[in-house]
This record gives structure tokens, C-alpha cells and sequence, in this order.
């Protein structure tokens, strides 16, 4: 309840980070309502995350991983770097070969080498062959700066 009402009252403007903590204090509900209303007004990211969450499955939205992917890449043709980064996770997960891991490395070198350090995290499990699983610097996951910008030649 705390956390609707800081989704819905506390914040003239909620936010897709917003909604994405409501997910984790267990309010899927919720953050799917603020996501919605987020993409419904334009933002890139917050459609993307409705993607995702299709993809994935797991929340009240209905596991369709056909219709997540068009709107993760709707959502990343609009160049937002978040959603494009969206993007690059659900193509190593929905397209776990060279075709994919290519597409996805081409999405993320370019953030990588501007010093994104979830774009160089992300990039640097490419390179090493590790299985992907999504990297949020706001969850506290986070790559050893030094060792991603040795993966990326930085």
C-alpha cells in the first residue's frame, strides 16, 4: 500500500523506475497500471518494459513473447538509449545465437564506448560467453567498472 501510494500520490510524475519498484515490493498490479499510463504517453522506455515483461512473463500481463518483442523494438526504433538497451536483452534471450548476440552487440558498443557502464557490462557477457541475464545498476547488480572497460577495450 506504501508503494502505491508513492506510485500514485507521492509523485506528481511517476517513473518507469517508479513502477519497476513497485515490481520488486511485489505490486505487479500496480506497476503494470504506471507503466501503461507511462507508454501511453509517449515514453519509449516504459513500452519497452511492458515488452519485457511479455517476454519474460512472470506478472499479470500475459506471457506473449511475439507481441513483447514488437513493442520492446517499437519502443527501441525511437533511438532511447533504455529502450534499445531492453532491446539488446531480448534478442540474447530470444535469439540465443550469432544472429542475435550480433544484433545486440551492434546496439550496445556504441553506449558501451561512451562510458555506459550497463551497456558495458552487458557487452563484456557477450565477449566472455556467459549466459545473459539483465544487468540493472539500480538493483545493485553491477560489473566491476575496471573489468567491463577491459572487456571493451577501454
Amino acid at each position: 500500500a506504501a508503494m502505491a501510494a508513492v506510485l500514485h500520490g507521492g509523485y506528481a510524475h511517476a517513473t518507469v523506475e517508479d513502477a519497476h519498484r513497485a515490481l520488486m515490493a511485489g505490486q505487479p498490479d500496480a506497476a503494470v497500471a504506471e507503466l501503461r499510463k507511462l507508454a501511453s504517453a509517449g515514453d519509449a522506455h516504459a513500452e519497452a518494459q511492458l515488452g519485457w515483461l511479455m517476454i519474460a512473463g512472470g506478472t499479470t500481463l500475459p506471457r506473449d513473447p511475439v507481441k513483447g518483442r514488437q513493442m520492446v523494438e517499437h519502443a527501441a526504433a525511437t533511438g532511447n538509449r533504455d529502450a534499445r538497451f531492453v532491446l539488446a536483452n531480448a534478442l540474447m534471450l530470444l535469439e540465443p545465437n550469432a544472429d542475435g548476440y550480433a544484433r545486440a552487440q551492434r546496439i550496445l558498443r556504441p553506449y558501451a564506448e561512451q562510458g555506459y557502464a550497463q551497456a558495458q557490462a552487458q557487452l563484456g557477457m557477450l565477449y566472455t560467453g556467459e549466459r545473459m541475464q539483465t544487468i540493472q545498476v539500480r538493483h545493485g547488480r553491477v560489473l566491476r567498472e575496471g573489468y567491463a572497460q577491459e572487456i571493451c577495450g577501454g
